[in-house]
Formats: C-alpha cells, sequence, structure tokens
C-alpha cells in the first residue's frame, strides 16, 4: 500500500473582516520589553481544522451556512462537545486553508466511508473480545 503523504494545513486569517479579534497575547512565550507574541482565539484554531473536516478550503458569505451544517452533522455523529455556532463561522467569512474542497456529494461519500470503517471496526472488534451472545448479535448485522 502507498504511503500517504501528510500535507501541511496552511491558513490565511487576513480577509477577514474583524481579523484583529482573533488573535490574543500568547503570553507563554512572549518576552517583556520584546514585541507581544500573538496566538488565534481557540474558535479560530477549531474553524481552521474544521476545513478539512468539513471538506471546505475557506468560509464565505456563499457558504458559511453550509459549513456550520457539516459541522454539525460531525459533531452530532461524533458525540462532540465542540459547539462552533453560525455566529462564529459567519464572523470567520474570508478564512482559507488549504484543505481539500468537497462538493456535498463528495462529503457525504467520504462521511458514509468514515461510519462504514467506524462499523467494520467496531464489529471486528466485538467479535475477537465479545461473549456468544454478542458475536451471534454481531454475525447476523
Amino acid at each position: 500500500m502507498a504511503e500517504q503523504q501528510q500535507t501541511k494545513l496552511d491558513w490565511d486569517i487576513s480577509n477577514i473582516k474583524d481579523k484583529g479579534k482573533l488573535l490574543v497575547v500568547d503570553e507563554e512565550n512572549s518576552v517583556e520589553g520584546e514585541e507581544p507574541k500573538y496566538t488565534l482565539v481557540p474558535v479560530t484554531q477549531e474553524l481552521i481544522f474544521a476545513t478539512t473536516q468539513v471538506g471546505l478550503d475557506e468560509i464565505t458569505r456563499a457558504n458559511f451556512v453550509a459549513f456550520w451544517l457539516r459541522t454539525r452533522a460531525l459533531d452530532a455523529w461524533m458525540g462532540s462537545p465542540r459547539v462552533i455556532s453560525l455566529t462564529d463561522i459567519e464572523a470567520h467569512i474570508g478564512l482559507k486553508t488549504n484543505a481539500e474542497k468537497l462538493t456535498q456529494a463528495k462529503w457525504f461519500g467520504s462521511v458514509k466511508k468514515l461510519v462504514a470503517d467506524q462499523y467494520k471496526t467496531l464489529k471486528e472488534n466485538a467479535v475477537k473480545s465479545g461473549s456468544n451472545d454478542e458475536v451471534e448479535v454481531i454475525a447476523a448485522t
């Protein structure tokens, strides 16, 4: 099997209207008397990473609702406590990354494959470690 190459996730916030609100002083890495170092607020970090999960490489006026719907669908499926609001996403219109851009159909296909792969793994693990009753139920699925 060919080795998959990891791509560095690059991002750009320069086109976000209120980008100054997305940065906070990084107290841990700033040195007194020098220019302060900044870090992104947590929701911005989450949204940058989320672009890879939702298959959208940027947040635009045209797609911010779709971006939110995809994050909510994934969060619900994974039981994630993460709550990114529609307002948070709208405030990040202009965010761009080098994440892979997927049409809705391709994104649904990738989620379907993810669910199927997880189902297969759970089934295999349950058969390996389960009681006879669990094996019979799982074998029937």
